[in-house]
């Protein structure tokens, strides 16, 4: 079967669409056509919400210059205890409860193996503690926050090369710098 392409020029720039007619809602029987004419419509109300937002910079963002960032990070100081590293993204998992209510959070840290251990301990800790209070929540929460610190204890990061959550921490990191200078300039 031939692929149809369609081309449109946006902002000066030429686009080929192809397969306009494909079906990429069989509930609703919506075509990748009729989605692409709904952004195109709503773009306008849409997009200036997002503008100017770390998370819609990022994207932009060359991944060279993501990935300098991240190994220059990995290969520094902890930011924790300015010991030596690699430093990593180590994820942190709590919960706590009080009768009624209960409240769970996954805390990344970027810090040395060492502190990162610190941290997950602390959740560990405070979990095993605090969380069982809250019915029904904290008795289902609770395991599962323990069992995700004592696997994140478990596993290392790779002490030569930067984890894709760190590379995803400095490409957020270079965003957010971006949008303050913006905001600075005015």
């Amino acid at each position: 079967m031939a692929r149809q392409t369609s081309q449109v020029e946006i902002q000066g720039k030429q686009l080929s669409l192809s397969n306009l007619q494909k079906v990429m809602y069989p509930a609703t029987g919506f075509t990748k056509g009729q989605v692409i004419d709904y952004y195109v419509r709503v773009a306008p109300v849409l997009l200036p919400h997002l503008r100017g937002r770390p998370l819609t910079i990022a994207h932009e963002i060359p991944d060279a210059v993501v990935a300098d960032l991240a190994r220059r990070i990995h290969a520094g100081q902890c930011p924790k205890c300015q010991g030596p590293g690699p430093v990593d993204v180590h994820k942190a998992f709590s919960v706590w409860s009080a009768i009624a209510m209960t409240s769970w959070k996954t805390q990344p840290v970027i810090a040395c193996q060492s502190c990162g251990t610190k941290a997950q301990v602390r959740a560990l800790l405070s979990s095993t503690l605090l969380g069982w209070w809250g019915f029904p929540w904290g008795l289902l929460v609770t395991p599962m926050q323990i069992a995700r610190n004592i696997s994140a204890l478990t596993r290392r990061p790779d002490p030569l090369t930067p984890s894709p959550e760190l590379l995803r921490a400095a490409r957020i990191h270079i965003a957010t710098q971006a949008v303050a200078q913006a905001e600075a300039k005015g």
